[in-house]
This record gives structure tokens, sequence and C-alpha cells, in this order.
């Protein structure tokens, strides 16, 4: 009577078999973790310009890593967004922050807002924030003026001579003069420039728009404290 043959034992075919399990087990681990430490945030769906009353259909979610140094708005907001108005120029795909909305459609009455492109030596070297208080100061060739109310009544002069603007608040608080607060921010990819919307006093929004369009404005941040 002959012998079956018996299969040979292969110990590595073992060893792999459960180095396979084990790799399973941790990647299963490491997506549970990851899903744990990620979390639903809001996104940009559309464009929305600013001042628009924000909709359902303009905000979408995405799960993104848990990261503290990165502002974002939870999913579970949602609701509580709607109805709100774009506190600046939101694009498609971008974070939403609790910086993005308002309660208050911008610029509010009495106000208006102006675009600044400053260099380097026009502002601080430290970060500014949107919503930061800030004074607006005319460079070297801009003739200041006060009325006869004391009130502040700015003006300027072309370096060629081509134009002049005066504010037209002559009731303005000199004491309030150039005050703005600042509404967004967008410094150029190699930090040669900084572009940035500050809202001011209606009054003085003319006088203001003039001295930056040729580049004679500087800012200078003001106290964060309350």
């Amino acid at each position: 009577m002959s012998r079956r043959p018996t299969g040979r034992r292969r110990p590595w075919l073992i060893g792999v078999g459960l180095l396979l399990m084990v790799s399973g087990i941790l990647g299963s681990l490491s997506i549970y973790q990851n899903l744990n430490q990620s979390r639903e945030v809001l996104i940009v769906a559309v464009d929305i310009p600013q001042g628009a009353r924000i909709a359902r259909s303009d905000l979408t979610t995405a799960r993104l890593a848990a990261d503290d140094s990165i502002a974002t708005m939870p999913a579970g907001n949602l609701d509580q967004l709607l109805g709100r108005f774009a506190a600046t120029d939101l694009l498609a795909g971008s974070l939403l922050t609790p910086e993005s909305t308002s309660q208050q459609v911008t610029p509010a009455a009495g106000q208006a807002e102006i675009g600044l492109v400053l260099a380097p030596n026009q502002h601080p070297a430290g970060r500014l924030l949107v919503g930061d208080k800030v004074q607006l100061v005319a460079d070297d060739g801009i003739e200041t003026a006060t009325d006869s109310t004391g009130a502040a009544n700015d003006g300027t002069q072309a370096s060629g001579g081509s134009h002049s603007t005066e504010a037209s608040g002559a009731g303005a608080d000199p004491e309030s003069s150039g005050q703005a607060v600042i509404a967004s921010l967008n410094p150029s990819i190699d930090q040669s420039s900084l572009r940035l919307t500050v809202t001011i006093d209606a009054d003085q929004a003319v006088f203001w728009a003039a001295v930056a369009a040729d580049s004679q404005v500087s800012l200078i941040l003001l106290s964060r404290e309350a």
C-alpha cells in the first residue's frame, strides 16, 4: 500500500499572510483615526460678490483634516449664515471663515470703501488683519488746510499740477480725519505690494481715493485694544 504524499509546509507563506493581515488592520485604524481627526467645514460653492445675501445654494461642505491654525466655519453653522451678507468678494472653492460674512451690508450708510495698493514702506511690517483700525497719512506734497470751522479740509495737487482734490466734509472731525477700518486684504505673491480695501467716512472718500491714486498714502496701525 503506497503512502499519499503530504504537502510541504512553507513557513514564509504563513509569515506573508500574517504581515498582510497586520497591514490591513493598521490601515483600517489609520483611516478611522483620520476620520475622527477631520471635520466638515463650509466651502464657497459659487462666486459671491461683496454685499450679496448668502443663500443655501451659495455654500457647500468638505471634510478637512483638523488644523486649529486654519480659520474655518463648521458645516453645522450653515443655517445661521443664511441671510447674512458677504463681507468681501468670496471666490468659489475658498474656505468660509468667521470674517467672511456680516450681519449688515457693507459699506453702511455714511461710509464708503476705497482701494489701496501699498509698497512695503507704506504700511507696518507686522501682520495686518481684517477689522484693524488704521490711520491714513498723506505723504509729502499733500497740502492740508483748516477751514473756518476748524474742521479738516484736505487737498492734494499732483506732482505735475494736473489736478487737485478737496474733501467735501467741511464738518468732519479733525481727530477722525483719515481713520479707517480694513475691510479686505490681498498681499501679492512676491510680497512686493499689499492690496487692501478700507472703510472710511463717506465725506472723506473722494480725497483719500485721489491720494491713493497717486500712491501718496501710508498706513498706520492703531491700537487693537478696545
